[in-house]
């Protein structure tokens, strides 16, 4: 008797049944699920949809996202798609790839946790950035007490663990383009400073970055900064202490600047040393 027909179609039962119940795998546990494990990780998440894609993925429909203890600073994305990375995942670890829409722009993402087989322990975390419009994200102001216009691109790779990412270690580099920053209350008669392109290079340790240059560029600002920023879990506490020279033409030309203070917070001395 042959029973290979008969097998077929047990296989293909199965299969169906299992994508069957993938694919209509209902909202709310999906949504349940991620705030869990974002909550596991320091996040307050809050998600409109949640559904499984083909290929294998998740896709996330107009979320928001918060630091816990960091009230009032919830960044939103219109669409996040997160897939699993194989490569890593054949090698024994557990890795993902994300997909953020939103702002204008977009954040594509990598995250590979470092230990075999475990979910816990560090992360080695990777981020591009293409045309995010900074002046479009009031958490942004929120959460830096300045209002920040432009499009934001670049790369920034961070290592550590999942919980406590600021202290542990990465680089960045970032551009804006065709932005600005407007002041709470005007600065020596200023009430914005706007430039062309700003770039910046940084390395990040032991919530100490490192900022080896930021460079402005345009009409109304041209210079460079270097100096550290201490990162703290509340970012607009975060300690500035940055030296460089600006040439501001409203202000009379090129002069040293000196940025201290904090990043909510801000004290900007011109022509002598902090």
């Amino acid at each position: 008797m042959n029973n290979k027909p008969w097998l077929g179609y047990l296989l293909y039962g199965i299969a169906a049944t299992g994508f069957f119940l993938y694919w209509n795998m209902p909202s709310a546990i999906l949504e349940r699920s991620l705030e869990q494990a974002a909550a596991r990780w320091g996040v307050h998440m809050t998600a409109e949809s949640a559904r499984l894609t083909v290929p294998p993925g998740l896709r996330v429909e107009t979320c928001s996202v918060a630091l816990q203890g960091v009230p009032g600073t919830a960044a939103a994305a219109h669409r996040v798609t997160v897939r699993p990375a194989l490569g890593p995942l054949v090698g024994g670890r557990f890795a993902f790839t994300a997909r953020g829409e939103g702002y204008g722009g977009r954040i594509d993402g990598r995250v590979v946790f470092s230990d075999l087989f475990d979910l816990s322990g560090p992360v080695d975390c990777e981020m591009e950035i293409d045309g995010v419009e900074l002046g479009r994200a009031a958490w942004l102001e929120q959460m830096l007490g300045v209002r920040i216009e432009g499009a934001l691109s670049g790369v920034v790779s961070v290592e550590g663990e999942p919980r406590e990412l600021l202290a542990g270690s990465g680089n960045a580099e970032l551009v804006i383009e065709g932005g600005g920053w407007r002041f709470t209350e005007p600065w020596r008669g200023l009430s914005s400073i706007t430039f062309d392109r700003v770039t910046m290079k940084a390395d990040m340790k032991s919530s100490v970055v490192n900022v080896r240059s930021i460079t402005f560029e345009g009409a109304g600002l041209e210079g460079s900064l270097s100096g550290t920023v201490g990162l703290r879990s509340r970012p607009a506490a975060s300690v500035i202490n940055l030296r460089g020279v600006v040439s501001i033409p409203s202000l009379g030309g090129a002069v040293p600047l000196n940025l201290g203070g904090t990043v909510g917070g801000p004290v900007v001395r011109i022509g002598r040393s902090s």
